[in-house]
C-alpha cells in the first residue's frame, strides 16, 4: 500500500504541460488580426511546451496519418492540435483569399492532419 501510495504521489507531483482552450482560440475579424492573431497563439504554444514546433508537429502529425488514428503518448506533443485546429477553422472562415491561402501555408508547415476515419491530411483541405 505505502508503494502504491508514494507512486499515486510522484505521478500526481509530475509537472503537467495544459493549454486552456479558452485563451487559445484565434478571433478572425480582420486580414490583419487574422494573422496576428494566429502569430500570438504560436507564440503561446511555444512558451508553453519547449518541444512545440513545426518540426515536432510534422512529425507528430505524419505518425497520426501512417497509424491511421490516435498517436502514441510519447510522440504526442502538446500544441499541435491546437495550432492545426485554429489553421482549419481560420481556412474555414476566410475560405479563399489571402487569408486562407496564409492558413493553409501554416497548416503545411505544421503538417497539420485532423481527426477522421482514415486521418485527414492537411493537403486534402489546403490542396
Amino acid at each position: 500500500m505505502k508503494c502504491a501510495f508514494v507512486l499515486a504521489s510522484v505521478v500526481a507531483a509530475a509537472p503537467q504541460l495544459r493549454l486552456n482552450a479558452e485563451h487559445n482560440t484565434v478571433k478572425f475579424g480582420s486580414k490583419t488580426s487574422a494573422r496576428a492573431a494566429f502569430h500570438k497563439l504560436e507564440g503561446k504554444l511555444e512558451k508553453a511546451n519547449p518541444l512545440f514546433s513545426k518540426e515536432t508537429c510534422t512529425s507528430m502529425f505524419a505518425t497520426k496519418l501512417k497509424l491511421g488514428g490516435s498517436v502514441p503518448p510519447n510522440d504526442f506533443v502538446v500544441g499541435c492540435t491546437e495550432v492545426c485546429d485554429s489553421v482549419k477553422a481560420m481556412k474555414e472562415y476566410w475560405s479563399a483569399g489571402a487569408n486562407a491561402e496564409y492558413a493553409c501555408g501554416k497548416g503545411h508547415e505544421f503538417g497539420c492532419a485532423y481527426d477522421g476515419v482514415p486521418p485527414v491530411s492537411i493537403k486534402e483541405i489546403c490542396p
